[in-house]
């Protein structure tokens, strides 16, 4: 069915592009007119003159016709009614070979062979122009040969003298070689035609291809790059597990504030490298939080301050502040820190035990698998070490 379609398409561009060659020669029809005048010069001796000038300007008039047609043709659109466009062709063509087969009448109106002999010769050279100038459609062709060539080998074979049955033998030997070439000619035309146009399809499917494997390959490009992205995303996300993993069971160990203090420095930098912080813990009486480490260089914040200067504390949820946001801001932070900040509350089994700070920036806070992770730990691991420290 889709090769049928194809076909189908295919022909309809080879009728346009036929019909299109069809209307290339608009300068036919005023040869036609130059060629009846000069014809019309040599039959003055056996026509009256009323009769020539009236079949020079039926001429003039089919021309006239037949130039606005190529005028109307060249200015719409070749694309559509092309079956219209060849039917107003042909009409032309026939009309153009009545005229011409008018010219036969010469045999009645004298019997000079000389003046046979040159309509003859005439309408043959016509018909022999014909088939360059409507070979591309057959119908044009068969229309101005038919009634050109009829009329005077009819005429012929009235006379019924041996000289002019041969003439018109002749005539209609020579139109059906004619009609042959024309039909060669066209079936080389409409061949090439077709051969041009598959071409272009081709050249359009070849086109439409590539572009579409260049898209293929774009995306290719992006799904590897992200797939690159999120392998390097895993790659530090197990990175940090390690590190976590690493943390805690050091933290499990740990006897004193002042252990507890290095351990976290020491791995805070690397679990969130490059994020300036500092690790609060809350007092046993539960008014003040004091920072037990830093890394960076976290100058946001203040050392020690009361949970109520905290929203993360108040909220007891991750507390996220943009530079240029419009979030409200914690009263620890210095009135002249003007960048990105998140606060992670550090809850263990009797409540708030402590905070994480990260000076952050706006793509990473808030969405840190590592931070909330270095933030989860203490909901399990703060309460085993609470005594670890002094009490008050």
């Amino acid at each position: 069915m889709e090769l049928d379609d194809a076909m189908l398409r295919l022909d309809g561009r080879v009728r346009i592009e036929q019909t299109r060659m069809m209307y290339q020669t608009p300068v036919i029809p005023m040869l036609n007119v130059l060629t009846a005048g000069i014809t019309a010069a040599a039959l003055s001796r056996v026509f009256p003159p009323l009769v020539l000038i009236g079949w020079i300007a039926a001429f003039i008039i089919v021309a006239a016709w037949r130039l606005y047609s190529w005028r109307l043709f060249t200015r719409s659109d070749q694309t559509v009614a092309t079956e219209q466009w060849r039917h107003r062709f042909v009409g032309g063509a026939v009309a153009t070979g009545l005229l011409w087969g008018l010219a036969g009448s010469v045999v009645f109106v004298t019997g000079d062979p000389g003046y046979h002999v040159f309509v003859v010769f005439v309408i043959g050279g016509m018909t022999a122009g014909a088939v360059v100038g409507n070979a591309t459609y057959m119908p044009a062709f068969y229309g101005f040969a038919l009634p050109a060539i009829m009329p005077m080998a009819m005429a012929l074979f009235i006379l019924g003298d041996s000289r002019s049955v041969e003439m018109a033998l002749l005539m209609l030997a020579f139109s059906a070689v004619l009609a042959v070439a024309g039909r060669n000619m066209h079936r080389w035309i409409e061949s090439t035609t077709r051969l041009q146009i598959e071409r272009e399809l081709l050249i359009d499917r070849l086109q439409h291809a590539t572009e579409t494997l260049e898209r293929e390959v774009m995306t290719s490009r992006d799904r590897e790059t992200t797939l690159q992205d999120i392998t390097a995303a895993l790659e530090d996300q197990t990175r940090s597990v390690h590190l976590l993993n690493g943390m805690v069971q050091r933290l499990q160990e740990a006897t004193t504030d002042q252990e507890l203090t290095e351990i976290v420095a020491g791995y805070a930098p690397q679990i969130v490298p490059g994020r300036p912080g500092a690790l609060f813990l809350m007092n046993n009486s539960q008014n003040l939080l004091t920072a037990i480490a830093s890394w960076g260089d976290a100058t946001g914040t203040r050392m020690d301050f009361p949970p109520d200067n905290c929203w993360a504390l108040r909220r007891s949820q991750t507390h996220f502040v943009q530079a240029d946001g419009r979030e409200v801001r914690c009263q620890h932070v210095h009135p002249t820190f003007s960048g990105s900040y998140a606060c992670y509350p550090l809850l263990g089994r009797g409540g708030i035990v402590g905070l994480l700070y990260i000076e952050a920036d706006a793509a990473a806070a808030g969405h840190d698998d590592a931070m909330n992770a270095f933030a989860g730990i203490w909901g399990w691991r703060w309460p085993t070490t609470a005594c670890a420290r002094p009490c008050g």
